[in-house]
């Protein structure tokens, strides 16, 4: 008995929510067969392919279905997603707002602009999309958790906390509140409490997860003598920060095992906290058992240890640059009176947060023409988007092509008497070096940085240099030039 199109569309959508997805599409390219510029087989075909992470075919494919469906909101809404998943927010944003001039009520549609809009750092925008969305739907756990995400980058952390736990109320499992809920929690200094919720990371999708036996898993009982494997996790700048609790396993009694990225090794290596340094290989998520009894991520320590925000272990240095390579580094530095600064404008370009975080080189100009001050690059990568001007233009004295790993990094920067960056590794090695440290934060700083504070409970010779509103990076070298000034009028080392 042959099946109509309508049947097969059915018998497709039914397999395709079921995640069925290449049975599904089998169904909808049998639809094409039989009627070629069928829309809604094009349209779910372009669905399909955005769910395998197949982009660039699911932009062709819905774009194609809009041509025969232009009156279709699904259509746009789906096109948007696309583009709001590639990180192409400026792209979804006309795709959302088409579909909303469709269908006004589409609290999805909405949903997903308040999304797009936070990501390009609108929140005011996101949040009366945020709110249209659960006007028309009150059971909206997705859009109180975004409405949370809005208030948080609006500094108001405490009604964040609010929409993130409605969220979870409405859908206990939903993932995204929970990790939301814990920075929340983090960054207001509620470390234990945000610390345990913090291990919802694991279950976030884009986060690797290792193949762990749940029976080596550490459970902060006694170690004496036993093999203890803590492994790596997130950025160098988390290793730099949480290695600080590799001592206190040591005090435990533990052979302490310590699995980390190639460009760590050489730095890590002569660490006595340290028994045995594991090289970490991305192509393998797990070792065999009989090589260690136990086993814990390097960012459930502060969990495990009960930290509060009085028990940090801010004991520095604790990580130094290798004798040798500072005295080879020596020989670049000019020996004068002038105080020595290295600085960094840019993280990551791929990080979620970097259009944040990072700020243009050229606010280091007002720096670079103060009397007595010596400006180093330690940019490693100079990212075209924030890299505004050619450093040596202003004087920056750049050696970062003899920058070959972090050991590399550390003799640099022993070498300085100040480090001022925004918010990357650097300034957490520097840290960890007992070096001095001015850190350039963004009006909503990452957790560790907590709020409406100067010092850090983390690293004891650093200072906070914080944005007063939301992109006032002119606001913090401001403040950070007439410290500067301040300083060179003192001894230069002092």
């Amino acid at each position: 008995m042959n099946q109509t199109v309508g049947q097969l569309l059915e018998k497709g959508m039914q397999l395709h929510t079921a995640g069925q997805f290449q049975d599904a599409e089998i169904i909808y390219r049998k639809v094409l067969e039989i009627v070629p510029d069928q829309p809604d087989a094009i349209h779910f075909i372009g669905v399909l392919a955005f769910n395998v992470g197949k982009f660039d075919i699911a932009v062709d494919y819905i774009s194609k279905a809009i041509e025969f469906m232009p009156e279709n909101a699904a259509c746009y809404n789906n096109l948007g997603n696309v583009y709001q998943q590639q990180g192409k927010f400026k792209e979804a944003i006309p795709n959302y707002e088409k579909t909303l001039d469709l269908d006004p009520n589409h609290f999805k549609a909405h949903n997903n602009l308040g999304v797009a809009y936070i990501r390009t750092g609108d929140c005011e925008t996101a949040q009366l999309h945020c709110e249209k969305a659960l006007s028309i739907n009150p059971n909206y756990a997705g859009a109180y958790n975004n409405l949370g995400e809005c208030h948080s980058n609006l500094g108001d952390y405490k009604t964040s906390l609010k929409h993130y736990e409605a969220a979870i109320n409405l859908e206990p499992n939903l993932v995204d509140a929970h990790w939301n809920r814990s920075l929340s929690l983090l960054v207001q200094g509620q470390l234990p409490e945000g610390f345990a919720e913090y291990k919802w990371r694991w279950k976030r999708p884009n986060v690797i997860k290792r193949q762990i036996d749940p029976a080596t898993l550490w459970d902060g009982g006694p170690l004496n003598g036993k093999n203890l494997l803590v492994f790596e996790e997130q950025g160098v700048g988390d290793v730099f920060q949480f290695i600080r609790y590799l001592p206190m396993l040591k005090q435990t009694g533990a052979n302490v095992i310590f699995e980390a990225s190639p460009g760590l090794i050489r730095l890590l290596s002569s660490l006595d906290y340290i028994d045995k340094l594991w090289v970490r290989n991305t192509r393998q998520d797990t070792y065999n058992i009989d090589r260690f009894d136990k086993q814990c991520a390097l960012l459930d320590l502060p969990s495990m240890f009960r930290t509060e925000i009085m028990t940090i272990p801010s004991d520095v240095p604790y990580l130094n640059a290798d004798p040798g390579l500072k005295k080879s580094w020596a020989r670049r530095f000019q020996d004068s009176d002038a105080l020595k600064i290295g600085i960094v404008w840019a993280g990551n370009s791929a990080h979620h947060n970097d259009f944040n975080r990072s700020c243009r080189l050229s606010f280091f100009g007002s720096l670079s023409k103060l009397e007595g001050v010596e400006l180093y690059s330690i940019q490693k990568e100079k990212y075209e988007k924030w890299t505004d001007m050619d450093p040596s233009s202003i004087g920056i004295k750049d050696f970062t092509q003899d920058l070959h790993d972090f050991s590399d990094t550390a003799a640099f920067i022993s070498h300085m008497d100040l480090i001022i960056s925004v918010d990357t590794a650097v300034v957490h090695l520097a840290g960890a070096m007992a070096k001095n440290v001015w850190v350039l934060l963004p009006f909503n700083p990452d957790w560790r940085w907590l709020l409406n504070r100067s010092d850090c409970p983390w690293y004891p010779t650093m200072t906070l240099f914080r944005q007063d509103k939301p992109g006032d990076w002119p606001g913090v070298f401001t403040a950070v030039e007439k410290k500067l000034q301040e300083k060179t009028r003192q001894t230069p080392n002092e």
